[in-house]
């Protein structure tokens, strides 16, 4: 019985060492995702306004 008990915890806690590994690079994946999204729409936001102020320096 104990060493059964011992057993299932060890499974138990290789399993849940697993998916909270699985877990983190699923958030890491989720956040650099999120950054890079946020990085391009920044990019873009800053290149229209570079456009709108172009014409505002050239006048």
């Amino acid at each position: 019985e104990a060493v059964h008990l011992a057993m299932y915890s060890h499974v138990y806690q290789e399993a849940s060492l697993r998916s909270g590994a699985m877990l983190l690079t699923r958030g890491l994946n989720y956040y650099f995702l999120l950054s890079f999204c946020a990085l391009i729409t920044f990019l873009h936001i800053f290149r229209l306004w570079l456009q709108k102020k172009k014409p505002l320096q050239a006048v």
